[in-house]
């Protein structure tokens, strides 16, 4: 199973996602704040499902997109103004 990554500037996003996953029966492996945390914390999975908002401390979800590997998997909770900012592969 892949690891998953939470990766949101607010404790309070965290901490209400933390619940909701652990009530269904899965652990976040890793909580990240920026960007460079994120990427560090990546590196050290093979597979990684990353839930994330649209703009950590410095990076926002486009740009660390764009430096992820193959195994990784984003989901990206953002508001509805964000989502045409949001660059993906189809």
């Amino acid at each position: 199973m892949e690891r998953i990554i939470l990766a949101f500037s607010s404790d309070k996003a965290i901490e209400k996602l933390r619940t909701m996953l652990e009530g269904s029966g899965y652990e976040p492996a890793v909580i990240c704040r920026s960007g460079a945390e994120l990427l560090r914390a990546v590196s050290g999975y093979d597979e990684a499902l990353i839930i994330m908002g649209f703009r950590l401390y410095d990076m926002t979800v486009n740009h660390i997109y764009e430096q992820l590997h193959d195994g990784c998997r984003v989901l990206s909770i953002v508001r509805a103004e964000h989502t045409e900012d949001i660059i993906y592969d189809e």
